[in-house]
C-alpha cells in the first residue's frame, strides 16, 4: 500500500511539459470569456445606436462555448495528468509545473461556471430576440 510520503519521485520531463497545457487552456478560456462579455456589450450598444433589434452574431456564441470547452479541457487535462503521476508514484507538486497547474485549474473551474452562465444567458437572449429582430427598439 502506497502512502503520500512514499511518492517522492519527481515527474518526468514529458509530464512536466504536458501539464503546462492546463494553464494555457485556462488562460485562453478566460480570454474567451472576457471577449464574450465585450461582444455582448457591443451588441447592446449597436442595438441602442440603431434603435433596432439585431440578432446575435456567431462570435458571441463561439466565445461563450469556447470559454466553456477550453475550461473543461483544462480541468480534464489537469486531473488526467495528476492521476497519471499518482499511478506512477510521482509527487506532482514537487515541481513548479504542478503548482502552476493547480492554480490554473482553480481559474478554469471559475471559467466553467462563468462560461456556462454565459452560454445560458446568450441562448436566453437569442430566444427573446427571435420575434423582435428588425423591429423598432426606440419609441418615438
Amino acid at each position: 500500500m502506497s502512502t503520500m510520503t512514499e511518492q517522492t519521485a519527481r515527474p518526468s520531463t514529458a509530464w512536466r511539459m504536458g501539464v503546462l497545457a492546463v494553464p494555457l487552456f485556462a488562460a485562453v478560456a478566460a480570454v474567451c470569456f472576457v471577449a464574450h462579455v465585450s461582444l455582448a456589450n457591443d451588441h447592446s450598444a449597436q442595438q441602442a445606436a440603431s434603435c433596432t433589434w439585431l440578432s446575435l452574431s456567431w462570435t458571441v456564441y463561439a466565445t461563450a462555448y469556447g470559454a466553456v470547452l477550453l475550461a473543461v479541457a483544462a480541468v480534464a487535462v489537469h486531473f488526467g495528468m495528476f492521476r497519471r503521476a499518482k499511478r506512477n508514484q510521482q509527487n506532482a507538486t514537487a515541481v513548479w509545473q504542478g503548482w502552476l497547474s493547480l492554480l490554473a485549474v482553480a481559474v478554469a473551474t471559475l471559467c466553467v461556471l462563468a462560461g456556462g452562465i454565459a452560454v445560458v444567458l446568450t441562448h436566453m437572449e437569442a430566444a427573446d430576440l427571435a420575434g423582435k429582430i428588425g423591429t423598432h427598439l426606440c419609441e418615438g
